[in-house]
């Protein structure tokens, strides 16, 4: 008999980091040990749960004593309550899943007076105001996907035995289809060096400092060529100051790209990620699966994915200067590319599999489900 599990993500209207996580999850369960069932507020998020064949439910979530939209409404907070007891008793729901902290402020109660197991898995850290707010600290077990993200909770005083990390996972399959951007063919040359970053273009990703560290290198490194590949609020900003520091001939804005593997396997030498702050770095493990050597900010659950010196090289948060002299190291010694490249492939394979993740969450799910606390 299959156990009906509920899993509850909130976000924005877009497939990144959380989202793609969690269907690489779903996609990865034994449906023939567990059913899931999908409770959402993106409609982007719904339409791709609702192609896998998976049964899909899709509202506006509201929050208490948060500045997140919409605002807060007493009514709709019971109505988010209420339609997740008729959920769960409608599927007959055994565990629920959190995908992110936010939804276990309405799930808690609900899983309270439905006696089930409650599961929040963290993607990113969080203040001590919102650890509380959210209630995450009361599940019955906190998921982090980094040591990062769970640290906050453990210096609150949440026991060992509540707690698991279970690293993000790498979807070979999914990494290996799609074709690339035509643009791309022309760049692609022995005479140059290619550096990618990948990820939303916001300020917490730091790609404005990454153009500072390409112009201190643009005269030096005239192979040198860089990829940025995604969208968001700042890619305006981000193209005008391209243009201001005189480096735009040799800066290539993709956009939002879906064969993200394809442009690491066929047209990178170099990852890179200038992150303020991060979790995880799922970018850096899938560059990794393709042997690409990671550039990447010492920060957050990045050194638990990027070994520095052994499978790429970790440089100081918010310095141009440092990225740079980085980058510099890893442009000129081809062999230590490969050799750092070779290491990071065989760790991804070794820990960082979409496989492994998804055994991690069978077997925590199995434990919930027969004695109500991880073992």
């Amino acid at each position: 008999m299959t156990t009906p599990i509920l899993f509850v993500h909130y976000g924005d209207e877009w497939i990144r980091g959380s989202e793609r996580c969690q269907l690489d999850l779903l996609a990865h369960l034994d449906r023939n040990l567990f059913e899931p069932v999908v409770w959402c507020n993106s409609q982007t998020m719904a339409a791709a749960v609702r192609n896998m064949g998976i049964r899909v439910y899709q509202s506006p979530f509201r929050f208490m004593l948060t500045s997140f939209r919409p605002r807060f409404s007493t009514r709709g907070y019971l109505e988010q309550i209420h339609t997740g007891l008729r959920l769960a008793r409608e599927h007959k729901v055994r565990l629920i899943h959190c995908n992110g902290a936010g939804p276990t402020q309405w799930m808690l109660p609900v899983a309270r007076l439905r006696s089930i197991p409650i599961i929040t898995q963290l993607h990113a850290s969080y203040l001590k105001r919102d650890r509380y707010v959210f209630g995450c600290r009361w599940a019955d077990c906190l998921v982090g996907v980094s040591a990062e993200a769970v640290n906050g909770f453990r210096s609150d005083g949440v026991a060992d035995r509540q707690i698991r990390i279970i690293h993000n996972g790498v979807d070979s399959a999914r990494l290996e289809n799609g074709t690339a951007d035509p643009r791309l063919h022309a760049l692609r040359s022995p005479a140059r060096q290619i550096v990618t970053f990948t990820g939303s273009l916001i300020h917490r990703k730091g790609v404005d400092i990454l153009l500072r560290a390409f112009r201190l290198l643009y005269d030096l490194e005239p192979r040198a060529e860089l990829l940025i590949l995604g969208d968001g609020p700042e890619q305006r900003s981000l193209h005008t100051m391209a243009q201001n520091l005189g480096i735009a001939p040799r800066v290539h804005f993709l956009g939002a790209c879906n064969h993200v593997g394809v442009v690491y396997r066929d047209f990178t030498d170099i990852a890179v990620h200038p992150a303020r702050a991060e979790a995880f770095g799922l970018v850096l493990a899938e560059a990794g699966y393709f042997g690409i050597p990671a550039a990447a900010s010492n920060v957050g659950g990045i050194p638990e994915v990027v070994l520095d010196g052994e499978t790429g090289l970790l440089c100081e948060p918010e310095s141009p200067d440092s990225l740079a002299a980085t980058l510099k190291v890893l442009i000129r010694n081809p062999e230590l590319r490969r050799r750092l490249g070779r290491a990071a492939r065989e760790r991804i394979l070794q820990h960082f599999t979409v496989e492994r993740m998804a055994r991690n969450f069978a077997a925590l799910y199995g434990q919930l489900t027969d004695s109500g606390r991880p073992s």
